[in-house]
């Protein structure tokens, strides 16, 4: 797969800024069935993905961001769970390079992209 991006899309995985937004235009043409490759899970949209389980068993309860505090405590004691995990809403480490590139053009696309979710889930909100 990485072959075929570089190959036919000019995306070079390794370069992490310019890459990404190479990758950015694979991807809005990917998730519009416009490639020859398959969506990968890693980046289909979060409202495709629940649909697609919903044909094996039906979502009992979809946790926003902004809800994790307060419900997943609840949930663990639900299951019995003794030692829930904190949660913290923090950007991971890992991600600084993308926080260094986000700017409201990449916004706007990614909302463009994946609109469904934004409106689904209050990405955004």
């Amino acid at each position: 797969m990485r072959h075929l991006l570089d190959v036919q899309y000019g995306l070079h995985l390794p370069e992490k800024i310019t890459g990404f937004e190479k990758f950015i235009a694979f991807l809005a043409e990917n998730l519009r069935g416009h490639t020859p490759l398959s969506i990968d899970p890693h980046w289909a949209s979060q409202t495709a993905l629940l649909r697609s389980y919903s044909a094996f068993c039906p979502t009992d309860m979809i946790i926003r961001e902004d809800e994790l505090k307060t419900l997943l405590p609840f949930l663990a004691q639900l299951t019995e769970y003794k030692n829930p995990p904190t949660v913290v809403l923090e950007p991971e480490v890992s991600l600084a390079w993308l926080m260094a590139t986000y700017d409201k053009n990449l916004e706007t696309r990614l909302q463009d992209i994946y609109q469904q979710d934004y409106l689904s889930f209050r990405f955004g909100a």
